[in-house]
């Protein structure tokens, strides 16, 4: 894992109390809270290497009066966000499972105690040559079946068991993230992805029968449809989803693609050769030099349902994430660097890039959370980019929006000054 990407999302809150009813398709979702550890780091420390805005545009607002309101998507990156000893203990997850560990009891200790331990040093140097050799050929916990959309090539991907276990939250190092995720965004409550909730793919656990699933399909596509004609009612006209920038197809949403009946996913799986699309809470890929990638956007709240590579990444071998501004076509690339964080709002378009030639064989590894940043209280309002990170630099449509924002200041200024 060179890079980690930390995605997240957060939705208006109804409150409890509004008479009015609801659309079909806003309703409670089970979420799941991160499970965490105790942990000494300090948010304070973080200073962002990257803090931007993009995806300007604006959207219905009945809590406004003009009945419109101005939204960004952001995104943020924090070098240092965990230490090497973490990340080890992830990547050596994915590829070995817990069994790599001589006593999976050990593992209930903190990450950062973990380095404090005596001949933790010589562990960490023996877990990295195991890291430095295998490549996802060598693991039986990773296949080639795994695509950012339906129909494309297939890459390299862990398999749906190793998934299941990342969602059960047993890992020390994977705890040790999430509290430092709840330590950052202290004012909300953070949680997975309800995967099963807001996806149209049907888990194998909830539908027994193929007519059965037809049925869910149907049932979804007309509460779609029904909430689609009073969107369309409204005094303010719909603006164009921001899946919907770069042209008149959206791109596909969600991440993991099942092929050749297999499953891709730890909440659910597919049977066909090009199944549905499941958007499961965890992603691990490895790119490798020749992959193909395709931009995609990870969830958009409105289309739901809809010398070792390990210690070292060099700036020739590429594998940049590339982060897309859909009406501009501008943007910017985030090369992958170790102990790096990515956090991302999921309606943002982006994709990675392979390996290039001189990275020779050398695997991108990532580990992607899918995660929902839940308000404590009605009206609040989220965003990643902290107040004390100072304003986030604005990107493609951001600073064309920041700009009409700046002359409709002057203008109301000067209406007030002739006054």
């Amino acid at each position: 894992m060179t890079a980690s990407t930390l995605t997240a999302a957060a939705g208006p809150l109804h409150s409890q109390h509004e008479s009015r009813p609801l659309p079909p398709l806003a309703h409670p979702l089970p979420f799941t809270l991160l499970p965490t550890a105790p942990s000494s780091w300090d948010p304070a420390a973080v200073s962002p290497t990257l803090n931007i805005r993009l995806d300007g545009c604006i959207v219905p607002s009945e809590a406004s009066e003009q009945g419109a309101r101005i939204a960004y998507s952001h995104a943020v990156v924090i070098d240092g966000f965990v230490e090497d000893c973490t990340r080890g203990q992830l990547l050596d997850f994915l590829l070995n499972g817990l069994e790599a560990d001589a006593d999976p009891q050990q593992q209930q200790h903190s990450p950062l105690q973990l380095q404090q331990q005596q001949g933790s040093n010589q562990q960490q140097q023996q877990q990295q040559q195991r890291q430095a050799s295998l490549q996802p050929s060598d693991s039986a916990r990773w296949e080639q079946r795994t695509t950012d959309m339906a129909g494309g090539a297939a890459t390299w991907g862990v398999k749906q068991h190793v998934l299941q276990e990342l969602a059960e939250g047993r890992l020390p190092a994977l705890r040790e993230v999430h509290a430092r995720l709840c330590k950052l965004y202290p004012e909300c409550d953070i949680a997975h992805l309800p995967t099963d909730a807001i996806q149209l793919a049907p888990s194998p656990h909830v539908l027994h029968s193929k007519q059965e699933g037809k049925e869910v399909q149907h049932n979804v596509k007309q509460q779609q449809q029904q909430q689609q004609r009073q969107q369309a009612e409204q005094e303010v006209p719909l603006p164009l989803a921001k899946r919907r920038k770069q042209g008149s197809e959206p791109p596909p949403p969600a991440t993991e693609h099942c092929i050749e009946g297999t499953a891709a996913a730890a909440a659910g799986g597919c049977s066909s050769r090009h199944g549905p699309v499941d958007c499961s809470c965890f992603v691990a890929n490895a790119a490798v030099a020749g992959d193909s990638f395709s931009y995609h956007v990870d969830a958009d709240p409105t289309s739901f349902p809809d010398g070792s590579p390990w210690n070292e990444w060099r700036r020739e071998w590429g594998a940049e994430t590339l982060l897309l501004d859909g009406q501009t076509d501008g943007g910017v690339f985030v090369a992958p660097r170790p102990c790096r964080a990515v956090l991302l709002d999921q309606d943002i378009l982006h994709r990675v890039s392979a390996p290039s030639a001189a990275a020779g064989n050398r695997p991108r590894f990532s580990l992607v959370w899918k995660l929902a940043l839940l308000p404590r209280h009605p009206g609040q309002q989220l965003c990643l980019a902290r107040p004390e990170w100072g304003p986030p630099a604005s990107i493609g449509s951001a600073a064309r929006v920041d700009a009409v924002k700046r002359q409709m200041a002057q203008e109301q200024r000067r209406k007030n000054q002739a006054s």
